[in-house]
């Protein structure tokens, strides 16, 4: 299913132009991180599932869709004048709602195929642009193209949901979700926007590196994806499993994913060396490489983020993340105006992400010893 991902990656740099690359991937990062705007509300379904064993998903579509419909068309509509990337906004909102009910009914590959899909949808376009002579080289062309995958996933997962019948639906399990989710969401956004910040600054004061942190970005998601497989898996096994976490679950379960993360970085390796010779971007390897050792790192304890959850500590994680996000928009700022190389913005993004992962590990630990006493 990756392999769609892969060829995606591979193919856009090479047969689109720089310009156009660095735009769409702009972009294209903003759409899949419209459905942080939902405020953590799916996040909130999930832990209401399994903690609260309460499917409240009726709500989720209908009130969700309806805050959509109210402030994230809105906002998307003032960031970007463009009819398409709104409608890929709404609709990457309403295909998170879709996944995560796919996700608690252990449908994983059709939970993790809309994004595949869109890349298959791509690889059509770009092709069609190479190798059929088509001039129409636009990032309209490109968004049309995302919807029709978002359009086509939708009706295959709608195929495959088990509805529940009901006339009884509840404002307030739709506050409950969002008051249980908020916390993780608040996480998520702050990550997003470590990522956001390093791409504005690039657009705005390093433009000659955004078409190499974009391609970097991509390249890395091979080590980052499949570390969000085991993330995504480990919600479910975690959530099953919340009364049996102990300091042996947890360090059986990093151990694993650890091998995992080194088995990646090997191969990533020798696989970055063999692509920068074939793409004339200034800085790719060292790019690739520093986002694939710290992000790896950051990503691979992020794995087993959802104990924090179940054990009742993600807002105290939350909180270091938002100074250490200030403290980096500090730093940011500094490093611009020190006209310091592109590069040191991403080993600060690095570092202080890994800082709230070993806070994450540190507040773990003191929580299981306690509890064994």
């Amino acid at each position: 299913m990756y392999s769609f991902l892969a060829i995606e990656v591979l193919m856009l740099p090479a047969f689109v132009d720089k310009e156009l690359y660095s735009i769409f991937e702009y972009y294209k990062f903003i759409i899949f991180s419209s459905p942080f705007l939902m405020l953590g509300v799916s996040s909130g379904f999930l832990y209401c599932n399994y903690s609260l064993k309460s499917n409240y998903f009726n709500e989720l579509v209908i009130f969700g869709t309806i805050y959509a419909l109210m402030v994230v068309v809105p906002i998307a509509w003032v960031y970007f004048d463009n009819i398409l990337f709104v409608v890929l906004c709404f609709l990457m909102v309403l295909s998170v709602f879709v996944e995560q009910k796919l996700q608690i009914q252990k449908m994983f590959v059709l939970a993790l195929g809309l994004k595949p899909l869109i890349s298959i949808f791509l690889v059509i376009s770009v092709a069609i642009f190479y190798f059929g002579g088509y001039d129409g080289k636009t990032i309209n062309t490109l968004f049309f193209s995302m919807i029709l995958a978002f359009l086509l996933w939708l009706l295959i997962a709608y195929n495959k949901l088990e509805l529940y019948k009901s006339i009884n639906i509840d404002i307030k399990k739709y506050f409950i979700m969002l008051k249980k989710g908020f916390p993780i969401n608040a996480g998520t956004i702050l990550i997003m926007l470590f990522f956001f910040c390093d791409r504005f600054i690039a657009k705005e004061y390093y433009s000659a590196d955004l078409a190499s942190y974009s391609l970097a970005y991509n390249l890395i998601q091979f080590i980052i994806l499949a570390l969000s497989t085991l993330a995504y898996t480990n919600v479910v096994d975690i959530g099953e499993r919340r009364h049996e976490v102990n300091f042996v679950f947890f360090k059986n379960k990093l151990l694993y994913n650890y091998k995992i993360f080194f088995i990646l970085l090997f191969l990533f390796a020798f696989f970055i060396f063999g692509v920068s010779s074939i793409y004339n971007f200034d800085n790719i390897v060292c790019y690739s490489l520093v986002m694939a050792i710290l992000l790896g790192n950051y990503f691979t304890i992020n794995t087993i983020s959802s104990i924090a959850l179940y054990l009742d500590f993600f807002k105290k994680i939350v909180w270091v993340m938002f100074f250490l996000f200030l403290f980096n928009a500090m730093l940011s700022f500094l490093f611009i105006k020190f006209e310091l190389e592109y590069v040191y913005f991403l080993i600060k993004t690095g570092v202080l992400l890994n800082f709230s992962a070993l806070y994450f590990i540190w507040l773990l630990i003191g929580i299981l010893k306690n509890e064994n006493k």
